[in-house]
């Protein structure tokens, strides 16, 4: 107690408060893309971000309903009161539990989903409070006029809870989103939007940007490798060590168009490699492509068929009953 006396004025002080707002705005939000990196990596991106062959149930639903899933998702997350979006929350994850996939996707999923999260939450924290009658803020911390120009007053627990909800909604379209592409092929992605009657161009360029985003991954993990092996260190130092920062940020900025301009030129030529082959087979010619590939009615697409039913029909009453319904804000 005696120790926490002594800090206080410190602690109290213009220049230490000043210092505090700025870490809580700046300095936090910049741990997150470093640990979103170290818990994933380059290469656990590209595997989350790719078709997983398997037999589920999930697997084996006609991917006309899971298009239909992640729309009426959406609808019901914009929608819905935040404690209806845990229940949609609640249905994704059922999804994944017929996926069933690896631990170590697991892993890679939870810190995909959880960064933005925790993201949200941090910055409704900060401009999000609540007001009183007055209409002045309601922080739990108040930063000191130095700080309260960016526009921020302080931190708000109330506007933390209100980025949690909201934190709900995004993890319920990044969910369902995942479940599509980890459980369906990219061509059943173009067969899906065949059988709507929907352009095909929209469903090639969702099938190739499923395809080839993973591919563009790889590849850039493969050229930050090389370019590592050739010499240029771009291991980041211990944060006390300041005076390997100046010369690690500069290796950083002389790696930026070592990267992108390898980068750009694959990516031009895979795009002119798949232009000749959309072209080799009449693709956007004259006549609409005949559809080849039937799918036969299993017991998975009439249970899936009932829960998107009746999916439907809790969105359409909480719409019109307006039980249930999000508030405003």
């Amino acid at each position: 107690m005696s120790g926490l006396t002594v800090l206080d004025p410190i602690l109290g002080s213009l220049l230490a408060q000043t210092l505090i707002g700025y870490a809580a705005i700046f300095l936090v939000p910049s741990f997150l893309p470093p640990m979103f990196v170290k818990l994933i990596g380059l290469g656990g991106l590209r595997d989350v971000l790719s078709y997983e062959i398997g037999t589920s149930a999930l697997h084996r639903l006609d991917p006309r309903l899971k298009l239909l899933y992640v729309l009426v998702l959406g609808v019901g997350t914009v929608a819905f009161s935040w404690q209806l979006v845990l229940g949609l929350l609640g249905l994704t994850l059922v999804g994944w539990a017929l996926v069933a996939p690896p631990r170590r996707r697991i892993r890679i999923l939870l810190a995909l989903g959880l960064s933005p999260a925790v993201g949200l939450v941090w910055s409704q924290a900060l401009f999000h409070p609540l007001v009183n009658a007055a209409g002045q803020p309601l922080v739990d911390y108040r930063f000191p006029w130095t700080v309260a120009w960016i526009g921020t007053d302080g931190i708000s627990r109330a506007g933390a809870v209100y980025g949690l909800q909201q934190a709900g909604r995004t993890l319920v379209t990044i969910s369902a989103s995942l479940l599509l592409i980890v459980s369906t092929s990219p061509s059943d992605i173009v067969w899906a939007f065949r059988r709507f009657h929907l352009p095909p161009k929209a469903g090639f360029t969702l099938a190739v940007a499923l395809r080839f985003l993973p591919d563009l991954v790889g590849r850039l993990s493969t050229i930050l490798q090389a370019v590592q092996v050739r010499g240029l260190d771009l291991r980041r130092p211990a944060w006390a060590r300041l005076d390997r920062w100046p010369g690690y940020l500069g290796r950083v900025a002389a790696a930026v168009p070592l990267v992108t301009i390898p980068l750009l030129i694959g990516a031009l030529r895979g795009t002119r490699t798949m232009a000749l082959v959309a072209d080799a087979r009449g693709f956007g010619g004259p006549t609409s492509p005949t559809i080849v590939s039937f799918r036969d009615t299993g017991p998975q697409d009439r249970v899936g068929s009932a829960v998107l039913l009746a999916l439907v029909a809790v969105i359409v009453l909480v719409l019109t009953l307006h039980i249930g319904v999000r508030a405003g804000g």
